[in-house]
């Protein structure tokens, strides 16, 4: 029998398995894609799928990227509201702090300054 093993879509030393994260990996690419060319309204579905995700997920993966997410999509869609959209992306990192994930701190503390400093606009970074 051949066991089949997908593992979480950040970047780690050690990879931990999941059976959810082969799909978290998928949304999250979709979602990345759709911000980088601007298509809000594809990026806004993808989002909302990826809260339902991580309402029914026992993976703390699902909700930080669903609080990210949510923050990155309002700071581009609401400018004005930037200040609570912030709050959410820095609430996500706090989380991966809070629970020792140094790479994948780094790693979205990077994106939130690259997303801040260049209006949205980031490099593609696809974990797949």
């Amino acid at each position: 029998m051949i066991s089949q093993t997908i593992y979480t879509p950040f970047k780690r030393d050690d990879w931990r398995p999941s059976k959810p994260s082969g799909h978290l990996r998928l949304i999250y690419s979709q979602f990345m894609n759709f911000m980088v060319r601007k298509e809000l309204n594809y990026a806004r579905s993808t989002q909302q799928l990826l809260k339902k995700q991580a309402a029914v997920s026992d993976r703390i993966d699902y909700v930080v990227l669903a609080i990210f997410t949510e923050g990155w999509l309002e700071l581009i869609s609401h400018p004005s509201e930037s200040k609570s959209s912030i709050q959410k992306m820095d609430n996500a990192i706090s989380i991966l702090n809070i629970l020792d994930r140094q790479q994948d701190f780094k790693h979205f503390v990077h994106l939130k300054e690259q997303i801040i400093q260049n209006d949205g606009k980031v490099q593609p970074d696809i974990w797949i």
